[in-house]
């Protein structure tokens, strides 16, 4: 399965373990983390079953704002 079909909860679970592990590395890695968990808060998929649209803004879910955080680090 390609990144692009997985399910939202995927999707979710590898953008909250990007997080974390910058949390965990501290200095400038946590700030990033503070934003970053922020936006995968905000840029969540409605209805969560079906991964569209982002309800912040209403893009096709995973927007590029959710997927900004799991960009290469």
């Amino acid at each position: 399965m390609t990144e692009e079909r997985q399910p939202a909860s995927w999707w979710l679970h590898k953008a909250h373990a990007r997080v974390t592990d910058w949390e965990r590395r501290g200095g400038d890695y946590a700030v990033w983390a503070r934003s970053d968990a922020k936006i995968v808060q905000e840029h969540r998929p409605v209805p969560f079953e079906t991964g569209a649209p982002c309800q912040e803004c209403g893009k096709a879910w995973p927007c590029g704002m959710f997927r900004a955080v799991l960009a290469s680090d």
